[in-house]
């Protein structure tokens, strides 16, 4: 299952049994397959994807666009808070259950956490934070 994005091209793009994640210069945008329950083992795996690619120092940021219906263990965001370079944390939706979700999410997670309406959106807020980052 292969989605297309607008923003600028995508460096690496990987595919597991759980999700779609592309990867740019500052952020990465996952895309997480209908009906996934994203645990701590999973949420294991995802973090190692952005070690991978980032590095444990270059600051970047996490988009997950939600297209799709999955669930989150809310717990997840107490490992996503432990990654040192994680700049931000961003949500793409317009589903009124995500609005909800988000405020319970954010509970968990130390990291600037926010929802927006479309990737651009999303995309440019990252980006000012990862460029925080890089700048400390």
């Amino acid at each position: 299952m292969r989605y297309k994005f607008d923003e600028p091209t995508v460096i690496k793009s990987i595919e597991t049994n759980y999700g779609l994640f592309n990867f740019y210069d500052k952020y990465v945008v996952a895309i997480i397959h209908e009906g996934v329950d994203l645990n701590e083992v999973l949420i294991d795996d995802c973090i190692s994807l952005m070690q991978d690619f980032y590095g444990v120092k270059r600051p970047f940021a996490y988009i997950t666009h939600r297209i799709h219906s999955y669930s989150v263990n809310p717990l997840i965001y107490l490992k996503v808070s432990q990654v040192p370079n994680l700049a931000a944390f961003a949500v793409v939706s317009n589903k009124m259950f995500d609005t909800f979700n988000i405020q319970i999410e954010k509970a968990f997670n130390t990291k600037p956490h926010e929802l927006f309406g479309t990737l651009s959106e999303a995309i440019n807020w990252a980006v000012m934070l990862v460029d925080a980052a890089d700048k400390n």
